[in-house]
């Protein structure tokens, strides 16, 4: 807006006339942007991930005030601040200005030149295989892995504990519970053979600590019911040694296990622990029976996610196979796993449904087909490579990363959709002696001119601003931070890399009769296509702005 408002203060409008020309030139462009910022982040609000909902519903009602208070505010304030300017900035630029402004107009025409020049279209066609192709290799090379370390601040304490946590712990005991949530009948030898193959199942498994290690219940209440409690040898401990004889275990399927001694089982000093492992009810015979209980099983050297997460899909598939058994897994980092599993497919779900809406809301003001879909293509080119190149950088795929990836498809758009609307329009608006005359853009030359003429300088001021405002942040040690610093500079490149080379060289070598197509003009009616800037190349007329004002009216 600030950029057209300097652009025409030099053309003899009045402050109504020029602000109406502002609001016609820019705010299509504005409303696209804006609108699909808003659905973008919308559509991150119902993602799985607390963190990332909480991002998306912030940013989308900051994008909506945003937006609201652009149009009702600033424009205002630019018309009561026009006062205040000086005669110089409203006359004819001279002197160094004259010559500052002669350059950047000449610079516009070589550069619009060089972008249809198909050597160099062949040449950017080439880099950007290049591009696509290492985007494509980060993306399927990410990592889906939630590190609370890295999440943390560099100096919080609970640094410590995780890192004992990590590098200790998990590297001796991880353990896993199993939960069997069918009524058991100890006494019936195919329901203890069955859930005895799914615990062999489980302990053979790599990284397991053995038997040894593993909590089960069935297994002293076997050794009960067939020797008793275990013998103390008192003279070793009067000697300040525990020793304790008839330890062998039994195997439980040659028992002939019942609950009556469960009560003194539950009892004995050796084994009330489990106690604590089992429910007991009643069936409907009024029979005694186990309703659930659960066993522990023991990991080592689990001190990586890859590998916890590797162990729970294998837990998972392994209670899977026992559904008479009704079991399920139980594991303390089981939240995390569902999160990391499921990141991936979000990330690619809300990504698609974010390019759709977009689709929608370009389609609404760019009644081109070949701009909306380069469009549309840009933005999708834009996200995949901030999300392939900073998986190149180092970064792994968790909510932070995510929340980043959403925050850089809705910013993608500013950099494409302006760029698109503007090359699809076949007339502009210019002041010729106190007349409003609508000129006719003929050919790609006068199309890329007047594209880059409103969009390029705002673009690379857009692009330089948000980089100098997120500097400050580098001054922060914490890993969400450097993750927005590089979604952000990754987003501004390739975002004026698109914007300002790559999308004007396509659309600059499609002939202008696909260019020119308007889906819309058959739905205008005569009179609607001389107030529609892109109702097809309009007839050369003059009208003046006092009868302008008197035929809407």
């Amino acid at each position: 807006m600030t950029h057209a408002w300097h652009r025409l203060s030099r053309q003899g409008y009045s402050v109504p006339e020029r602000l109406s020309m502002v609001y016609e030139e820019v705010g299509p462009s504005i409303t696209i942007t804006s609108l699909t910022n808003v659905l973008s982040f919308g559509i991150g609000a119902f993602t799985p991930t607390p963190e990332v909902r909480l991002f998306c519903i912030g940013a989308a009602i900051a994008m909506a005030i945003a937006f609201v208070m652009q149009l009702i505010l600033f424009g205002p304030i630019l018309a009561i601040a026009c006062r205040w300017e000086t005669k110089g900035e409203k006359d004819a630029p001279s002197g160094w200005r004259k010559t500052l402004h002669d350059a950047f107009n000449d610079a516009v025409k070589a550069y619009c030149r060089l972008l249809g020049n198909k050597i160099f279209t062949v040449a950017v066609g080439l880099g950007m295989i290049v591009y696509w192709t290492f985007g494509i290799m980060g993306l399927l090379n990410i990592k889906t892995i939630l590190d609370p370390g890295k999440i943390l601040p560099p100096n919080s304490p609970i640094q410590v504990s995780n890192a004992i946590l990590r590098n200790i712990v998990w590297a001796e005991y991880h353990p896993v519970t199993i939960l069997v949530n069918t009524p058991f009948n100890v006494s019936d030898p195919q329901q203890i053979g069955r859930f005895f193959e799914m615990v062999d199942d489980f302990e053979r498994l790599p990284k397991c600590k053995g038997a040894e290690s593993s909590l089960i219940w069935l297994r002293d209440y076997a050794d009960y019911t067939t020797r008793g409690e275990p013998e103390v040898d008192m003279f070793a401990m009067m000697m300040g040694e525990v020793k304790m004889s008839n330890t062998e275990h039994v195997d439980p399927l040659k028992t002939n296990m019942t609950l009556k001694k469960l009560d003194a089982f539950l009892a004995s000093p050796f084994y009330k622990h489990w106690s604590s492992f089992l429910k007991q009810g009643v069936d409907k015979s009024g029979e005694r029976i186990i309703t659930q209980f659960r066993v522990d099983v023991a990991y080592q050297n689990t001190t990586t996610w890859e590998i916890r997460i590797d162990l729970m899909v294998e837990f998972r598939d392994l209670v899977a196979r026992y559904k008479d058994l009704n079991a399920s897994v139980w594991e303390h980092n089981g939240f995390f796993v569902d999160q990391m599993l499921s990141l991936k497919g979000v990330a690619i779900e809300t990504g698609l449904l974010t390019l759709l809406c977009m689709a929608v809301v370009c389609a609404a003001f760019i009644p081109n087909p070949v701009s909306l879909i380069s469009a549309i293509i840009a933005i999708a080119s834009i996200s995949m490579g901030v999300m392939g190149y900073l998986s190149w950088w180092g970064f792994d795929l968790d909510p932070v990363v995510m929340a980043a990836v959403i925050m850089s498809i809705g910013m993608s758009v500013d950099f494409t959709a302006h760029v698109s609307y503007h090359y699809q329009l076949t007339s502009k608006k210019v002041m010729v002696n106190g007349k409003v005359k609508k000129e006719t853009l003929n050919g790609k030359q006068d199309k890329l001119e007047h594209t880059l003429e409103s969009v390029g300088l705002p673009m690379l001021q857009a692009g330089a601003s948000t980089i100098f405002c997120i500097l400050p942040l580098l001054f922060i040690q914490s890993y969400n931070t450097s993750v927005f610093v590089c979604a952000i500079v990754l987003v501004v490149g390739w975002g004026l890399l698109h914007g300002l080379i790559v999308l004007p060289a396509f659309l600059a070598c499609l002939p202008s009769s696909v260019t020119d197509i308007n889906l819309y003009s058959t739905y205008l009616s005569t009179s609607s296509e001389k107030s529609c800037r892109y109702a097809g190349p309009p007839e050369p007329e003059e009208v003046p702005m006092k009868d302008k004002r008197a035929q809407h009216a």
